[in-house]
């Protein structure tokens, strides 16, 4: 394993000018009109989204990568995540974007396993416990389909189902009541993430949900990532021969999300 190793910033050193203007686009993440799509358009490998404990925040994912993945991998124990699609004139639409989609549903979930977590134990997820669904849609003059899951399970029963992520988008979670209690950006599972990771990649995460409080040193190589790291501070490191910039912020109200691109 080698961090903050001065060859590997050499062997990346070509790559830059590319990135800082992918870090710039990334800026005006928080101004996006929500009725287009976002400019975050990444010149990723392809590969899956995941986003384990989503809850019901799928439209800013799908909004923000919809051009960029080949699949979407929604979790959530509690509750099947919903879809942001409306129906308008017999057209299905992407809410808030002017796109439409032409879904092809393989499995949905009833209406009982739909309305949360009171209605788990009832009416628990289907026998493979995930929904999956087939949209196409034209974008910037561009034919695209993607494959939608929505998973009704453990993250890590999903995680363990998933290769070849492109996007980690993790936020909103917690360690007690009413989170996952599942430390995704702790030692443990951290490197299972990096490691199931592209050669270029994206992180979207406020950063919760570390053992860093554990450490005896107080230092893992991606604490830039945490939430509770210095602000002011600079958030590219380096992990797994692996240089991990930060290009970029989400706003919102309570918590604020980082965006890193690997490489």
């Amino acid at each position: 394993m080698t961090d903050n190793n001065d060859g590997l910033r050499v062997r990346h050193q070509h790559n830059l000018n590319e990135n800082r203007q992918n870090r710039n686009r990334a800026y005006y993440a928080n101004s996006i009109s929500r009725k287009q799509v976002s400019p975050l358009a990444f010149n990723l490998t392809p590969g899956a989204l995941f986003y384990p404990s989503c809850g019901r925040d799928s439209f800013e994912p799908i909004q923000m990568f919809i051009d960029s993945v080949t699949e979407f991998h929604f979790v959530d124990f509690d509750r099947v995540p919903p879809l942001p699609l409306i129906q308008r004139e017999n057209r299905t639409r992407l809410n808030w974007i002017d796109i439409d989609i032409k879904r092809r549903v393989n499995s949905e979930p009833s209406q009982e396993q739909s309305r949360g977590s009171q209605y788990f134990v009832r009416y628990p997820a289907n026998e493979e416990k995930r929904f999956q669904e087939t949209w196409e849609y034209t974008i910037g003059g561009n034919s695209r389909s993607v494959e939608i899951f929505r998973h009704h399970c453990d993250n890590l029963e999903a995680f363990d189902s998933v290769k070849n992520i492109s996007v980690f988008f993790y936020r909103g979670d917690s360690y007690g009541e009413g989170g996952s209690g599942q430390m995704w950006m702790g030692k443990e599972l951290f490197p299972k993430i990096v490691e199931k990771l592209n050669q270029r990649a994206i992180i979207v995460t406020d950063g919760a949900n570390h053992d860093l409080y554990l450490e005896k040193n107080k230092s893992i190589p991606w604490q830039p990532m945490l939430n509770c790291y210095p602000h002011e501070k600079s958030r590219d490191f380096y992990y797994q021969d692996r240089h991990f910039m930060h290009i970029g912020w989400i706003e919102r109200r309570l918590r604020q999300s980082g965006i890193w691109i690997v490489l």
